[in-house]
């Protein structure tokens, strides 16, 4: 673990500690009862109270330390919107998209080009082999309006 982050862990521990040992003096009426009360259940289960007192410790530290410093940074606040919504927004064409069978079909149809085919014998062929209409023009527009590889 680095320096940095020890150091962090060490005051995460000590704050929580001291507002631990601060909340059980005011449980039970005063400082000497709720140190007896810490040391007591240390001795008692022969240091297992350990198990307790230190990651309850580690909890209030790093909750009240993420709590200043959430308040020092400001973090509660929502972030500045940035521009003015009466600007207009660029408008772009959108980018069709293109389902897999259609691009099964334009690759079919560039390598059927590649082999001097017509593209009436594509369509044909295509036709003949279950493909709609609608899904050959969107093939033949994919494959006219793409550069070719």
């Amino acid at each position: 673990m680095s320096k940095k982050k020890s150091e962090i862990q060490t005051y995460r521990l000590l704050v929580g500690t001291v507002v631990l040992y601060i909340g059980i003096a005011i449980a039970v009426g005063d400082f000497v009862s709720a140190g007896l009360l810490i040391v007591a259940s240390f001795v008692c289960t022969l240091g297992l109270g350990g198990l307790i007192w230190f990651p309850c410790s580690w909890l209030v530290g790093f909750c009240i330390l993420y709590l200043i410093n959430s308040i020092r940074r400001k973090s509660f606040l929502p972030e500045p919107v940035i521009g003015s919504f009466d600007t207009p927004v660029n408008e772009t064409t959108p980018i069709p998209v293109v389902s897999n069978d259609v691009l099964a079909i334009a690759q079919y149809i560039l390598k059927s080009r590649k082999r001097n085919a017509s593209d009436t014998q594509i369509t044909t062929r295509l036709k003949q082999t279950g493909w709609t209409e609608k899904e050959i023009e969107l093939a033949f527009a994919y494959v006219n309006g793409a550069p070719s590889p």
